[in-house]
């Protein structure tokens, strides 16, 4: 019975991807179960097989650059995230005797900046003790862009900068994204999220 039941789960997937005309590379997909750690307590793992092949059980994954774990937590990305822009930052110190005052900005903007407001609205809701890392590194650009020591206050330097302050640029975004729900500048999709 169990041996049937694992067939037919092997055929649902199978059958979608023809009917959708997907060809899926089993040796390149992952599964992922997701819930509560109250709910995945209880079945852990999924048995999904594609070509005879089962497919690897993941705790997080990345999907169009976006962390997604089994928890809908968005830690991961976060320190994802916090990794990228570090890099970048070691990399901006490391040139900034070689670059100008607009040539900084504009590397932040590239190479920084860029990485935050990638789908910000849906993660930088997760928990303001991972955050504030964000929000430090942003401070941190502004202090070797303008020379500062570290006592200043990030309000003054994102004011001189002419800088949206962290959660200035993230509601921005989010108004962009509604304004083009309300207008009907979105897939279907997202004209349901919102509705006068």
């Amino acid at each position: 019975m169990k041996l049937r039941m694992l067939y037919k789960k092997k055929d649902i997937v199978e059958n979608w991807c023809k009917m959708n005309n997907m060809k899926l590379n089993p040796n390149k997909s992952k599964c992922m179960l997701i819930g509560t750690s109250k709910k995945l307590k209880q079945q852990s793992s999924l048995n999904i097989y594609i070509n005879e092949t089962i497919l690897e059980n993941v705790d997080s994954h990345k999907l169009m650059g976006i962390y997604i774990n089994k928890n809908l937590k968005w830690n991961v990305h976060i320190s994802y995230i916090y990794n990228k822009m570090m890099y970048q930052i070691h990399l901006l110190k490391r040139l900034t005797f070689y670059l100008t005052y607009v040539m900084k900005k504009l590397f932040y903007n590239a190479y920084i900046m860029s990485v935050f407001d990638y789908c910000c609205p849906f993660w930088a809701n997760g928990p303001n003790s991972e955050l504030s890392m964000i929000k430090n590194i942003k401070k941190g650009a502004a202090k070797i862009i303008l020379k500062r020591s570290n006592g200043n206050s990030a309000v003054p330097l994102f004011n001189e900068l002419k800088w949206l302050s962290f959660d200035t640029r993230l509601n921005y975004h989010i108004g962009v994204i509604t304004y083009k729900i309300l207008h009907r500048h979105t897939p279907k999709y997202m004209d349901n999220l919102i509705s006068l």
